[in-house]
């Protein structure tokens, strides 16, 4: 968190309203689309996992991935899976199901983001007298990688890096991993749709061409894999800022992109915070209700 802390202190005046004001709707519409990205992360999260506990319910699912979008900022992220143990245990889903059901979900999500960012990328390989392949040939491999047999191996190495029981790992069909997967992707899209948006509210404006912004759409969701393979890193944070900063070096100056980044990265923490206290609100209620 120290490059959001000194971001704030040394370009302070870069966020004074009276010198940028902030266009209200064109914020409005950011946060809603970020919000809708991050829930729909949420919604794959649950069609993932129904398909491998078919007993789980859809609340208990999404009370599940919202709490764990909090504690994932305690370096490890160790705790992101006990607590969606804890609670999926009260719907009868085992532990290794939900380290299961986690693990792909990294993966998938994983290559979803890449795919994405890679996508948007290639629009600009000819302009940089670079061949579009450079960017279709691993997105040809990331996809790839959604075989199950890929799949599995994959996951099978992720738990041989865990030190747990690699036996744990399930079978899988293709439709079972088809249908997260287009979550994730639509979830992603808005994820980055969103963070455009945002720098459109720093800039007061709409900022740039088709292709520009869809380079910045693309440079979001790359930010986040990049500060999520950072294992120590509470939620990606330090790592996620500079990959970002460095992702919109090509159309913008640094001082303005670190405040893209420092404004994304409070978004997304303070969306993260109001999902989980939404749950944790509406089930308090109804406990209380039910009494």
């Amino acid at each position: 968190m120290s490059l959001c802390a000194a971001a704030v202190v040394g370009y302070w005046d870069k966020f004074d309203p009276s010198r940028y004001p902030i266009p209200l709707g064109l914020f409005s519409l950011a946060v809603a689309c970020t919000l809708a990205g991050l829930c729909m992360h949420g919604l794959g999260w649950f069609v993932l996992m129904r398909g491998m506990a078919p007993g789980l319910s859809f609340s208990t699912a999404m009370r599940a991935w919202a709490y764990s979008q909090v504690v994932k900022y305690v370096p490890g992220k160790v705790m992101v899976f006990v607590t969606r143990t804890e609670i999926c245990a009260r719907d009868g889903v085992a532990p290794l199901t939900v380290l299961a059901g986690t693990g792909l979900e990294i993966i998938l999500s994983l290559i979803c983001a890449m795919v994405l960012s890679l996508g948007t990328l290639t629009v600009w390989c000819r302009s940089m007298g670079l061949s579009p392949w450079i960017c279709i040939g691993p997105m040809a491999g990331l996809l790839a990688m959604v075989h199950p047999k890929a799949i599995i191996a994959v996951m099978r190495l992720y738990y041989r890096l865990r030190k747990a029981d690699t036996s744990a790992v399930p079978e899988l069909d293709l439709k079972h991993i088809l249908k997260p997967l287009g979550v994730y992707f639509a979830g992603w899209l808005l994820y980055g749709v969103g963070g455009y948006l945002l720098i459109c509210v720093v800039f007061n404006g709409m900022v740039g061409s088709p292709r520009t912004q869809m380079g910045m759409i693309g440079a979001f969701p790359f930010a986040w894999a990049a500060g999520y393979l950072v294992l120590l890193a509470p939620g990606g944070a330090g790592f996620r800022e500079g990959a970002l900063v460095y992702a919109l070096g090509s159309w913008m100056t640094f001082e303005l992109a670190v405040v893209v980044a420092v404004v994304a990265r409070l978004c997304q923490s303070g969306l993260d915070l109001l999902i989980a206290g939404g749950w944790w609100l509406g089930r308090t209620i109804a406990l209380k209700r039910s009494k």
